[in-house]
């Protein structure tokens, strides 16, 4: 051998450790535990990270002092194996997985490890690799998270119930005070005795009415109850709306009208109880807001690119909306006038409970109004096939 061969051993060899210096300080630098075992679970290697890290959780060893040594040597007897029970399957499938594995008993460290297998120079699988990564905040706020879950449905489930324990305890004692004020103003003769009577009835009748509201919103939000399906007939429903109007409309000297249109049959496949709900809080928006004119319900079925579609339209001659406040009267609780005592009594729900039912059943809301001109709101809502429509 000359020394010309000599040279270029030499030169290789340097940069073979060169090779070797960088993909050891490469593996050092990598922000994770990086380590490798053979196939009796004895760690053959590891970075720094990984000696930093076991010190941090109070295992003071080099890294020279765990070479050779099993986890078994180094943590205690349950995280061991569960070590070894993950590093054995990786060699026994001979792919890589991924393991959420936990940190001494206490649970307080969680992390996340991926391990692959460690094959030889002829493909035989020889140990393992791994990869650790602490994940205990993230474990532990994804706890938390699922924590307040569910403590936020036991609360919801708590409401609900409440709710519907309250429903009739509350409107049964309401409905006799309306009751017995009605037979109570038919036995006096003084007008101002009369008049107090029908002040306690009209009180009476506008706390129901918040009260329905409010059920109604909060079944609306009840996940148990589904949409429905059944044929409804357009015009008995709008007359059955209509007749709950009359005395109010009487009162006002108020014109309601009523206008059912369809191209083949006035029964359409709907959800009976959400339908009737959207007439009744439209219709009782559009009396309450108008003090002369009319009041006009329109129902009209139309085929839109070979679908029917439900057009439902309340259109009164009362005080309007003004423009920047239209974006606002779906919202709950929120009322173009902040007045609850005064002439338009309320608690802003009717037409976010429209909205609501109207979404529920997959259509879609409109309004237009002019001050002191009037207020048109048209909800256009899918009919279904008649096959499996029976509830959604």
């Amino acid at each position: 051998m000359t020394t010309d061969d000599i040279q270029t051993l030499r030169d290789r060899i340097a940069q073979q450790d060169e090779e070797i210096f960088r993909l050891n300080y490469l593996i050092d630098s990598l922000p994770g535990c990086i380590y490798w075992k053979d196939t009796n679970g004895r760690y053959l290697g590891l970075n720094q990270f990984t000696v930093n890290r076991l010190q941090q959780v109070g295992i003071k060893l080099d890294k020279k002092d765990i070479i050779s040594k099993t986890d078994f040597d180094i943590f205690d007897e349950n995280t061991a194996h569960a070590y070894r029970d993950n590093d054995l399957e990786i060699m026994r499938i001979g792919k890589q997985l991924s393991y959420e594995e936990k940190f001494r008993d206490d649970g307080n460290v969680i992390q996340l490890s991926t391990k692959t297998p460690l094959k030889d120079s002829n493909g035989n699988i020889s140990g393992i690799i791994g990869n650790t990564v602490d994940i205990s905040d993230k474990a532990h706020l994804i706890e938390e998270l699922r924590n307040a879950k569910h403590r936020a449905e036991q609360a919801n489930i708590a409401k609900t119930t409440f709710l519907r324990n309250m429903e009739h305890d509350i409107r049964t004692p309401l409905v006799g005070m309306i009751g017995l004020s009605g037979v109570l103003a038919d036995l006096l003769d003084d007008d101002t005795q009369q008049e107090l009577t029908d002040d306690i009835k009209g009180c009476a009748s506008q706390l129901l009415d918040y009260c329905n509201r409010i059920f109604e919103l909060s079944k609306n939000e009840d996940v148990n109850m589904r949409v429905q399906y059944e044929n409804v007939c357009l015009n008995d429903i709008t007359d059955e709306v209509k007749s709950m109007f009359i005395p109010a409309v009487k009162n006002k000297q108020l014109e309601l009208r009523t206008d059912v249109e369809t191209d083949k049959s006035t029964s359409v496949l709907a959800d009976r109880f959400r339908l009737q709900r959207i007439l009744l809080n439209l219709v009782g928006n559009a009396v309450k807001f108008t003090e002369s004119g009319f009041v006009k319900i329109s129902l009209s079925v139309i085929q839109k690119r070979k679908k029917s579609q439900l057009e439902i339209s309340v259109e009164d001659s009362g005080i309007g909306i003004p423009d920047d406040k239209i974006d606002y009267i779906f919202e709950r609780f929120t009322k173009v006038s902040h007045s609850n005592k005064g002439k338009f009594p309320g608690l802003g729900l009717g037409l976010p409970i429209v909205k609501s039912f109207v979404h529920d059943l997959g259509g879609r809301i409109g309004v237009t109004s002019k001050l002191d001109q009037g207020t048109r709101i048209t909800c256009v809502i899918p009919i279904p096939e008649e096959e499996g429509s029976n509830d959604a």
